[in-house]
């Protein structure tokens, strides 16, 4: 193990400093992108960085896939990001540990242009058996010109190294 001061999760047993984590859920088109695609798919790595007992610093490379209506006749929107995320831990909860969390990002579509967007969420992380931390959250991103809003809701596993 490291010499980190705990887990993501806020247990102050386990001293590792990086966890790495994965989340599968799903997406939600908001706003014009709503009008022609409905829900599909969100996956996400995570590399979480402790830095204090309620603050993490938060890597995340996430694709959101969404499915276009009418599919036939359109491509099925899909974009990915690369998200550095601030996590605070609020100063209450037992079992749980609640959160919020936000910062900018980079955004892709599938047709190849990027831009740059913000994200924000909030979830609760829940200590799990050896060095894991399961977590359920929810997230909401906005990018581009003209904006696109999507918002998502995820259930991860992370684990320290």
């Amino acid at each position: 193990p490291g010499t980190g001061t705990g887990n993501p999760s806020g247990s102050s047993g386990d001293k590792r400093r990086l966890w790495l984590g994965g989340a599968v859920g799903s997406s939600h088109p908001l706003g014009r992108l709503a009008n022609d695609s409905d829900a599909n798919i969100y996956a996400r790595l995570d590399l979480v960085r402790r830095l204090t007992p309620v603050l993490n610093l938060r890597l995340m490379f996430g694709l959101a896939q969404f499915t276009a209506q009418p599919a036939l006749t359109i491509d099925h929107p899909r974009y990915t990001h690369l998200s550095a995320n601030v996590q605070w831990h609020l100063p209450f909860g037992g079992a749980s540990r609640w959160y919020v969390n936000g910062g900018p990002g980079v955004y892709g579509n599938e047709a190849g242009s990027t831009c740059g967007g913000l994200n924000v969420g909030g979830g609760f992380m829940i200590p799990s058996p050896g060095p894991n931390a399961i977590e359920r959250a929810q997230w909401w991103a906005r990018s581009g010109r003209p904006p696109t809003t999507t918002r998502g809701s995820v259930a991860a596993l992370a684990r320290g190294s």
